[in-house]
This record gives C-alpha cells, sequence and structure tokens, in this order.
C-alpha cells in the first residue's frame, strides 16, 4: 500500500470551507482525493477488455476461458480499495456527504443543500465521515506493515 503523507501546512489563508485538517482527518482527505481522482477518471479511462468475461466462457468454455491471458479489470491504487471497504462500514448519510464532496465540487451551502442537509450537519458528517475514513486507512496501514 502506497503510503500517505498528510499535506503540509500552507502559509498563507485556509479555505474557509476546511477547518485545519491534522491527524487520521489529513490522512483521510489525501486518501479520498486520491480516490475521487480515480473515481472520476474510470468514466473516462475505463481499460475493459474487448470481450467480457461471460463472451469468453461462451465462446471457449469454462477452462479455456480461464487460460486466455488479459486484462479482466480497471487497476487502481491499493488505497483506493481500502477507502472503498471504509466507505462500505460508513452509514449511508457519511457516505453521500464523501461522494458529494470529492466528486462534486460545489460550495458547502449547495452541497448541503443537495444532500438535505443545513451547512453545520454537512460539516460535521464531513467532518465524522472524515476522521472515521482516516482510522481505518490508519489501520489498514498498521496492519499491511505487521504481515
Amino acid at each position: 500500500m502506497e503510503v500517505i503523507d498528510a499535506p503540509a501546512k500552507q502559509s498563507g489563508p485556509q479555505r474557509s470551507r476546511e477547518p485545519a485538517l491534522a491527524g487520521p482527518t489529513a490522512i483521510a482527505h489525501a486518501a479520498l482525493e486520491i480516490w475521487g481522482r480515480h473515481v472520476k477518471g474510470l468514466g473516462v479511462q475505463l481499460d475493459l477488455p474487448a470481450m467480457t468475461w461471460l463472451a469468453s466462457v461462451i465462446k471457449y468454455g469454462a477452462h479455456g476461458a480461464a487460460q486466455r491471458s488479459g486484462s479482466h479489470g480497471v487497476e487502481w491504487p491499493e488505497v483506493v480499495d481500502v477507502v472503498e471497504a471504509a466507505m462500505k462500514l460508513l452509514p449511508d448519510r457519511q457516505c453521500v456527504v464523501l461522494r458529494r464532496e470529492y466528486l462534486h465540487w460545489q460550495p458547502l451551502e449547495v452541497s448541503a443543500r443537495l444532500c438535505g442537509m443545513t451547512g453545520n450537519a454537512y460539516s460535521v458528517s464531513l467532518h465524522r465521515a472524515r476522521w472515521a475514513v482516516g482510522m481505518y486507512v490508519a489501520a489498514s496501514a498498521v496492519a499491511l506493515q505487521n504481515n
């Protein structure tokens, strides 16, 4: 798994939308940024095989299809899998907030309204979701180092 460093502190004014990120929240933000870039990119850059797995099984049989070489999926950094696994454990509301934040950048008020929340509730949900994802990513990194 690639190591994710917390973003460096920027000199000058910070965006009013994001509070100062530290600890698991900073790690989560970096991981979620990577996740967002790859999920957004999948719509445009799908590297799908010329023949689907099912079509290959139908044409060559189960054993023949298994022996054929070729890519049968899309490759991405391991951190994307870790973020996906973390998001499966989150409540639906927090998943919606994370998807809105990292896939469709919009002003806080617009994102909150589209999620059916107030601005404050959206911010709190975003912070809690980032914290949970950060803890999951950190735990996954520790587990990988111990193996």
